[in-house]
């Protein structure tokens, strides 16, 4: 337990959480009656800006910080911290640790960066809460988990804005170089672990993962005391994810089961968050600090079967276990202690509840809302909220209503399923029969939802009034190669009636449609349009006598770090809609020389190979679209779909 417990209160929470059942909140009703009493300050009267500590646990589950039958208090800093600050008892996430992470850094909805969940990392034009308050004087710290993106140095935490980094890129990386000196994936371990410290340097640690970690984040708190600058830690701890591995000292307190050691891993989730608190305690830090801890989504269940109870479903689906997950905000003097706010909340409202604190002007764009003014009644209602996880043929979606009463649940194939929860708040019990009205508007809110999050609002920069022009920005989506990808673009040949003799050499042979130098290209050659991407060759034909023709080619590639032997490229070319080509590869696919490389319209990129016509603005997606969708496919994902705007891409597109 951290110093500054109050003894006679944890007591008494402990003998009613020894009664199965009862949950967390009684145990808040409890710590809130035992606080002392005192006086709540507004932020402007703080003498400087706070410190930000985010603390995201990992898997952990609604019901594990109250797990039924358990014969003492297994999370005492967390109870502690609910005493101290304020409990969101409806709070929804991701339901997978790298989709919740990226909402949770750019406050905005991670399918609009292609965490879908598969993704290859935040593209390093993305706003992140770190660049924003590094930018506005804040030191920035990561310590722990990334999961956002290890394929390229641009996904790392250095280039999303943190002055330092500890920890490790993905969990499969975390046993280090194998015997042949070669960094491969396997599965994951918390003794001895592998770790990046300032990303350059990858070696070994002796020690338990956790403790590990722990160490750095503290020592991190303490070395901020006494400096002009505020500092922001990113501390990401991997317990209780999977493997069961605690330390020896914690796992001797408990049965040695699967279900004992979950539990133990739980207590070390928790541990973490007390060192933190007695270390900012400790450095006279405490008062203006803002600390937020919250889990990335739902426990998987499969060692306690009550980790995310009161609700039903786990970790991966969209369901009220899969997303719902305790969040805790502390900020003495400023947050009213032993708070409980019942109404929905999410990731996304961290970023700009976080700016907000800092007094730094919030990026345009954010989805969320700062969480003290609605805890004061001063902000707008939640709107409807979605999730989706996307596979190359299959969707599965989610849906919660404005008002949080209904969840609709499309999980790949099947019927959608839909919950009423104000009856049935488990959300255990399928009603969609019932209300087919419901079905019906929830799933046109959320194909009005998707259709804007998939289209990537990059930067379009005009070289002439022909078409010729630069994309730029959202680097990693914009550049193909990992999960889906779809460019469409009009094209409105002019007939040559210069003879060769009197054409400049730029204006013979192939011109460029498009062309990111190093990653891919379109281009035409007398009819023939020619695609490369991804070590994958199309070809097809244009249509003979036409002013205007849509050119489209349309990707995925799995490219997977945990099961590489189950990559795949695939990639269709349309032309007026019509298949031209397609191709299948098992080949994995190369990281291009530089994600940066503006991609070129009508020219390449040294103003040669000219198209000898009219271009349209080009249409963009992070997904892939197909001839004739998919079973349960919500609409929206066909070129049918795409040729309905076709030559006309110049309006209503979200290119600027």
């Amino acid at each position: 337990m951290i110093a500054g417990a109050v003894p006679s209160c944890l007591a008494a929470a402990v003998i009613m959480r020894g009664r199965p059942g009862i949950l967390l909140l009684c145990l808040l009703l409890v710590l809130a009656a035992c606080r002392d009493p005192g006086n709540v300050e507004s932020a402007e009267n703080l003498t400087s800006r706070p410190n930000i500590v985010l603390i995201l646990l990992d898997d952990l589950g609604y019901g594990d910080i109250n797990l039924p039958g358990a014969a003492e208090l297994a999370v005492p800093n967390l109870a502690v911290l609910a005493n101290e600050g304020v409990y969101f008892s409806r709070h929804y996430a991701d339901s997978t640790c790298a989709a919740s992470r990226a909402g949770s850094l750019t406050g905005t909805a991670p399918a609009s960066h292609g965490f879908r969940p598969d993704h290859r990392g935040l593209s390093p034009e993305v706003p992140t809460l770190a660049k924003v308050l590094q930018g506005n004087g804040y030191s920035t710290h990561h310590v722990g988990k990334w999961h956002l993106g290890h394929t390229t140095p641009l996904a790392m935490p250095a280039v999303q804005g943190f002055d330092s980094f500890f920890g490790f890129s993905h969990q499969w990386f975390l046993q280090g170089l194998d015997g042949k000196g070669e960094l491969t994936p396997r599965r994951p371990t918390y003794f001895n672990p592998w770790l990046y410290d300032q990303q350059e340097y990858f070696s070994r640690h002796e020690g338990h993962l956790s403790d590990i970690l722990k160490s750095r984040a503290v020592a991190l708190i303490r070395a901020s005391r006494g400096e002009s600058k505020p500092f922001f830690l990113n501390y990401w701890p991997f317990a209780p994810h999977s493997p069961l591995q605690p330390p020896a000292d914690v796992a001797a307190r408990y049965p040695d089961t699967p279900e004992g050691k979950y539990r133990a891993m739980v207590e070390v989730a928790d541990m973490a968050v007390g060192a933190v608190m007695q270390a900012l305690r400790e450095s006279g830090l405490d008062r203006n600090t803002l600390l937020i801890v919250a889990s990335d989504n739902g426990g998987t269940g499969r060692q306690q079967e009550q980790s995310n109870a009161p609700f039903s479903g786990n970790k991966g689906t969209y369901t009220e276990g899969g997303l719902r997950t305790p969040l805790l905000l502390r900020w003495p003097g400023v947050l009213n202690a032993g708070q409980v706010y019942h109404g929905t909340v999410t990731n996304l409202d961290y970023f700009p509840t976080i700016m907000a604190a800092a007094r730094v002007e919030r990026p345009a764009g954010l989805d969320g809302r700062d969480l003290r003014l609605l805890l004061a009644g001063q902000e707008r209602e939640v709107g409807p909220l979605f999730w989706e996880t996307v596979t190359p043929k299959y969707i599965s979606w989610g849906a919660l209503s404005a008002d949080g009463r209904w969840r609709l649940y499309q999980n790949y194939t099947g019927h959608p399923l839909l919950y009423d929860l104000a009856i049935h708040p488990a959300g255990d019990t399928d009603v969609a029969s019932r209300y087919p009205a419901i079905v019906a508007e929830l799933t046109r809110q959320y194909v009005i939802w998707r259709q804007s999050s998939r289209e990537l609002p990059v930067s379009y920069h005009p070289l002439d009034d022909r078409g010729k022009a630069t994309l730029q920005g959202h680097s990693l989506q914009r550049t193909p190669g990992s999960g889906g990808f779809t460019f469409a673009i009009d094209l409105y040949p002019e007939a040559n009636t210069q003879t060769s003799a009197s054409m400049e050499a730029g204006e013979r042979g192939e011109q460029v449609l498009a062309l990111q130098k190093g990653a891919w290209s379109a281009s035409l050659d007398e009819n023939t349009v020619a695609i490369e991407m991804g070590g994958l060759s199309l070809r097809g034909e244009l249509p003979a006598g036409k002013d205007c023709v849509n050119v489209a080619v349309t990707a995925f590639f799995k490219q997977s770090t945990r099961f590489p032997g189950n990559n795949f490229n695939t990639a269709t070319l349309f032309i007026d809609g019509q298949t031209a080509d397609h191709k299948l590869s098992d080949d994995s696919v190369l990281e291009p020389d530089d994600y940066l490389e503006p991609t070129y319209l009508g020219q390449d990129h040294k103003g040669e190979r000219r198209f000898r016509g009219r271009l349209s603005r080009p249409l963009l997606y992070n997904e892939m679209i197909y001839h004739e969708a998919p079973d349960n496919s919500p609409p929206g994902r066909t070129i049918e779909h795409l040729l309905a705007g076709s030559c006309h891409f110049a309006e209503g597109t979200k290119n600027k």
